[in-house]
């Protein structure tokens, strides 16, 4: 379970590195559009475990692969200097952890990322083929309208009920959750 996680999250970072090189490839063909750099970066982040993990038991899994989180919950990972990444922290066996999307552009930089449940709660939001982007631009524009959306903290509240469950990702309430969520945020991007 643990592997087929790891293969999940690092799915979704080689899918956002191809699609970065893409897009870096070809000039913008909107306003939206920006080319972005490529070359990792590392950032220091911590872990805000829920209530009875131990934050020593998850891997952050980022661009330079896999790396431990301290008695803290710091830890050091690479992400892209100019674009969009994904950061997982996960427990050993489990298919599902805490997310990060971080958005990096030339008029912005994190010094530190947060990966949470409320960074999970809008990360999966985000990563659905309704709204992923590598468009740094419209990442940031995307990810201020999921994390302002009620229906996403009410998803918030459902990720910490089922994170600790064997398969969160199954259970019901975090399905609905979700899926009400994503159509909130639709309706809010369309107005």
């Amino acid at each position: 379970m643990k592997k087929l996680g790891l293969i999940l999250i690092v799915g979704i970072v080689v899918v956002l590195a191809i699609t970065a090189f893409f897009l870096s490839q070809n000039q913008p063909s909107s306003d939206l559009e920006t080319p972005v750099n490529l070359a990792p970066t590392e950032i220091l982040g911590q872990v805000q475990a829920p209530e009875g993990v131990d934050p020593t038991s998850l891997s952050v899994i980022s661009l330079a692969g896999s790396s431990d989180i301290d008695s803290e919950g710091r830890f050091k990972a690479e992400i892209r200097q100019d674009g969009v990444s994904v950061l997982g922290a996960m427990p050993e066996g489990k298919e599902f952890g805490l997310v990060k999307v971080v958005v990096i552009t030339n008029d912005t930089a994190e010094e530190s990322v947060v990966l949470d449940i409320q960074s999970t709660a809008i990360s999966a939001v985000f990563l659905t083929p309704y709204f992923m982007t590598n468009d740094p631009v419209l990442a940031q524009k995307i990810l201020a309208v999921i994390e302002t959306d009620p229906k996403v903290a009410a998803l918030t509240q459902v990720v910490e009920q089922v994170f600790n469950n064997s398969d969160p990702l199954s259970e019901p309430q975090y399905q609905q959750a979700l899926a009400t969520a994503i159509q909130s945020v639709l309706v809010s991007l369309n107005q």
